[in-house]
């Protein structure tokens, strides 16, 4: 999990935000439940523009695992504060993040007050998690929260890892085993392609990389 800035709210939200929650809200009071209200009115924010604004905002990633979407998988729009348990926050760009679905489904509905998800945008992740090679350890209760519930760990996730790893390991070799400076520059700066903001696995990269050649 990197950290991220959030970019500019859609035109769209600006424009119908406090309009499509009125109209949700309402519905909720007529049908008593979040549950029996019609799709039309909670899927808004499926919108267009608001699916481009967070797949430029994430870099096509997934914003708890850093993994790259489309390839394997359908992409979700995240709702950090459930919407079913806070539907006046479901079209509040804030409250909306992109994510693989994997994530997106262990994460569900989940929202304990006492230990929050690690948000990526307004949480300094690194100061909640940290890799173990391939593996991501917690190093705070919502750090090991985070990570228990939506399976960061899982063995596929690991597996991508590590070959990320090895190829970052191997350029890391080169460039201990070099001894002229001008050669040894030029291998640094192929490192920087791992830790660019739309590669895979940029925490993970970023930690090795300042422990190996700092």
């Amino acid at each position: 999990m990197k950290k991220i800035d959030r970019i500019n709210k859609p035109k769209i939200l600006i424009n119908k935000e406090v309009d499509w929650t009125r109209e949700l809200l309402g519905q909720i009071s007529l049908k008593a439940s979040y549950s029996n209200v019609e799709d039309k009115y909670k899927n808004r924010y499926r919108h267009k523009e608001v699916k481009e604004q967070l797949e430029n905002m994430f870099m096509g990633k997934c914003c708890y695992c850093e993994s790259y979407i489309g390839d394997t998988d359908y992409e979700h729009i995240e709702h950090f504060k459930p919407k079913s348990i806070f539907p006046e926050e479901s079209f509040k760009w804030e409250n909306l993040f992109w994510s693989c679905g994997i994530c997106n489904n262990n994460k569900k509905d989940k929202w304990d007050e006492s230990c929050i998800f690690i948000n990526p945008v307004d949480d300094t992740p690194s100061a909640h998690l940290q890799f173990l090679g391939g593996l991501i350890d917690g190093l705070s209760d919502r750090g090991v929260y985070t990570i228990n519930e939506l399976d960061l760990n899982r063995e596929k996730l690991i597996k991508a890892r590590q070959k990320v790893l090895l190829l970052l390991l191997e350029i890391i070799i080169k460039i201990k085993r070099t001894e002229d400076p001008v050669e040894k520059e030029n291998i640094k700066n192929r490192l920087k392609g791992f830790i660019e903001s739309d590669c895979e696995y940029t925490m993970m990269c970023n930690e090795l990389i300042e422990d190996l050649l700092n």
